[in-house]
């Protein structure tokens, strides 16, 4: 199977799926959970893993199953398979050149096995790299490293910070489990922001979101990585130089704009460096009893404080782009009057600009339906960042 298009085609993987060991029932629906697509090799030669792709699989007799799938040349695909890898060995269906682990078996997550008893549900799942559990009250996330432990003080450290006048409540973080690569916490009960907000409560509900990111930004100790703007410039070429090779067709608009990146940084002498989230947007809050409850820390960083407001507006979730505009728009304005020595306006839209390329960059790897006009629609927003906030 040559086309890696199809690799995401629920109809075209039907057939190549029941070939599948213990899959003799007959394959009732396909669905991709997720996909992450490489670009084309510059070595043809290369032997890197082309595509995965995560599965949910029903049949008659087993019900729903996860399975996770890479593609690799032939003769990766029989190594692994043969079991020289990381265990444990998966299984290779040959027409494709693809090889199958099924859940909970997971060649970066052996621990998630010791993890699912009866009682444990999963949440969330990145092959390879993380997973989210439920178990009752209780949540867990793990790691295939041990990120789990830094994600665990920095929740001791905002939760300390929440108590007094932050906006932002999280959840109260329980302990860090070595053995497991495992973080575990109290779950809280709340609806998704994105579920309540209209067009009535959505200047009340933005300023909570500004206080709360405006005393993110202050506060101390910083975790995560550091990161200059000269340093997001470079992806950014980077990214459009990649866009080149995946739709070559967007190639040249993609350059262009990297390269207007590139040439406007925002001066270093006076670049802020606070605490940041680094991917911040609707779907991370939560409401709960007049507050705003903050999820998923794990890529906190040291930075621009505009690249959190600009990855709110490039990620805005809202099918209803009015109130899309108003939400975005009012979360600037609210955030200007809270923290006026941080923001400017041409430096946000510097950023909104880094932010939609990025946007049309994974557009090409997650491979989502309707990726291709997506990606357009983003290297168009990018030409014109602001525009969504009018």
């Amino acid at each position: 199977m040559l086309d890696l298009d199809l690799y995401t085609d629920p109809a075209a993987m039907r057939p190549a799926l029941q070939s599948l060991r213990g899959l003799s029932s007959p394959v009732r629906r396909v669905d991709v959970l997720h996909a992450t697509r490489r670009a084309p090799r510059r070595d043809p030669a290369s032997r890197a893993c082309r595509i995965a792709v995560c599965y949910r699989v029903e049949t008659a007799a087993r019900g729903h199953e996860i399975l996770y799938g890479k593609v690799y040349p032939s003769d990766v695909c029989a190594e692994l398979a043969a079991g020289t890898g990381a265990p444990p060995a998966p299984e290779w269906l040959r027409e494709i050149d693809m090889i199958f682990w099924r859940f909970p078996q997971d060649p970066g997550l052996p621990q998630l096995g010791a993890l699912l008893d009866g009682d444990t549900e999963l949440v969330r799942y990145r092959p390879e790299e993380r997973a989210t559990l439920r178990r009752g009250e209780l949540y867990a996330k793990t790691f295939r490293g041990d990120d789990g432990a830094e994600l665990c003080a920095r929740f001791f450290s905002l939760q300390h910070m929440s108590v007094g006048l932050m906006a932002f409540e999280v959840a109260r973080p329980l302990e860090y489990d070595a053995s497991t690569r495992t973080f575990w916490q109290q779950g809280i009960e709340a609806p998704a922001l994105a579920e309540v907000i209209t067009s009535g409560n959505c200047a009340a509900l933005m300023a909570l979101a500004a206080q709360g990111l405006a005393a993110l930004h202050g506060a101390e100790p910083r975790f995560g990585p550091a990161r200059s703007n000269a340093q997001l410039a470079a992806a950014s070429l980077r990214r459009a130089a990649k866009i080149g090779r995946c739709m070559p067709r967007l190639g040249p608009q993609a350059q262009g704009i990297a390269e207007e990146i590139a040439g406007h940084v925002p001066a270093a002498a006076g670049e802020p460096s606070v605490q940041i989230h680094g991917d911040f947007h609707m779907d991370q809050l939560r409401v709960r009893e007049g507050r705003l409850v903050l999820f998923d820390l794990d890529e906190l960083s040291i930075g621009d404080p505009l690249e959190d407001l600009a990855s709110f507006v490039v990620k805005c979730p809202l099918r209803d782009a009015r109130l899309a505009r108003q939400a975005c728009a009012a979360l600037v304005e609210a955030y200007a009057r809270c923290r006026p020595a941080l923001f400017d306006a041409a430096r946000l839209g510097w950023h909104l600009s880094v932010q939609w390329l990025h946007k049309a960059s994974r557009a090409y790897v997650w491979q989502r339906p309707g990726w291709r006009a997506a990606a357009e629609e983003a290297l168009a927003q990018a030409e014109q960042p602001r525009s969504v906030l009018t």
